[in-house]
């Protein structure tokens, strides 16, 4: 049996798993990225708020980018003004989104699949 749900109501299935914490605007950006995703198979998807728990994290582009700093460093993504180590923005948002499914949630808050 198939049961359509509304955007809301896949965010709260996200909600019951804290899937991204307590985070209501990530769970409504997972819920339309997922929308987009079946608007553009055409294909029916079956949510598995467990799975998305797993496969995917909620942080800040700077957590982000201080747990692959190494990685951003070695392809030459952070800049190094005045003599400190800060991220170009722009720069490691396309970095993230070029390996791995990266959406914007609010603010500086993003979701990542596992790279």
């Amino acid at each position: 049996m198939y049961q359509q749900l509304s955007t809301s109501q896949v965010a709260d299935e996200l909600l019951k798993v804290e899937a991204f914490g307590k985070s209501y605007a990530a769970s409504i950006a997972m819920a339309e990225y997922l929308e987009q995703i079946e608007d553009c198979t055409g294909e029916l998807m079956q949510l598995d708020p467990i799975a998305i728990r797993c496969e995917f994290s909620l942080d800040t582009l700077n957590g982000f980018a201080a747990d692959y700093s190494d990685s951003l460093n070695s392809d030459g993504v952070i800049v190094s003004p005045k003599g400190t180590n800060i991220p170009d923005r722009e720069a490691v948002i396309e970095w993230f989104s070029d390996r791995t499914i990266f959406i914007h949630v609010e603010d500086d808050f993003f979701i990542m699949g596992e790279l």
